[in-house]
């Protein structure tokens, strides 16, 4: 069983070539597991022959974690780089 209270300052999510989940479900997994304080940290990659190169879209990041807030009120403190 994993430690109540934890924090995770180093999440990618699909918004970045790294991830996998939504943020949406990033937020409910965390929730679900106890976890107090997330951190999620996209890669915005400037090489340009590097295949992750434009992928990621900074708005559509800042705004699906603004809905998440909404959605998920005080259950979890998110920390937003970039």
């Amino acid at each position: 069983m994993r430690e109540r209270g934890r924090t995770d300052y180093h999440i990618h999510s699909s918004l970045s070539a790294e991830g996998k989940s939504a943020i949406h479900e990033t937020y409910q997994n965390a929730i679900r597991l106890g976890i107090r304080e997330i951190g999620i940290a996209e890669h915005m990659d400037f090489e340009p022959t590097d295949l992750a190169c434009g992928f990621f879209d900074y708005d559509r990041y800042t705004s699906e974690i603004s809905n998440a807030h909404l959605t998920f009120g005080g259950k979890l403190v998110v920390r937003k780089g970039g």
